[in-house]
């Protein structure tokens, strides 16, 4: 077997950095998951610090994303005030519920509705009391 080009290694495992899928990376670049995987173990911190500084990347890029659609949803809600524009009042109301989550989200906090009331009626309500 001959040996792989140094740049189609870099191209291996900047596409694992992002995939983390042996089998979809060397059938991608047309070599055998067990050259990707040992492509991988090679350099195993250069590739952990790849693999962060790609998440870090995607992450900045959502934030900015996130921002965007704030500002972008705030811009149109004040063009409504202004009666500039209509905006169905469920579409206004998703747009709050889904900063909301993603603000729970970066706090660490739950966005699931957890409470519920549970009504009981005839016998296992006088059982209950």
């Amino acid at each position: 077997m001959k040996p792989i080009d140094p740049e189609l290694k870099e191209q291996i495992r900047a596409h694992l950095a992002t995939s983390d899928n042996v089998r979809e990376t060397a059938r991608q670049f047309k070599v055998s998951p067990a050259t990707v995987m040992k492509i991988r173990d090679e350099k195993p911190d250069e590739f952990e610090q790849l693999r962060t500084d790609k998440k870090i990347a995607m992450i900045e890029k959502i934030w900015a994303s996130l921002e965007d659609a704030a500002e972008l949803g705030h811009d149109m809600i004040r063009q409504a005030k202004r009666g500039e524009r209509d905006i169905p009042l469920n579409q206004i109301s998703t747009y709050y519920g889904t900063l909301y989550d993603k603000m729970a989200l970066m706090k660490g906090e739950s966005t699931a509705n957890t409470a519920f009331t549970v009504k009981l009626e005839g016998e296992a309500a006088e059982w209950a009391k």
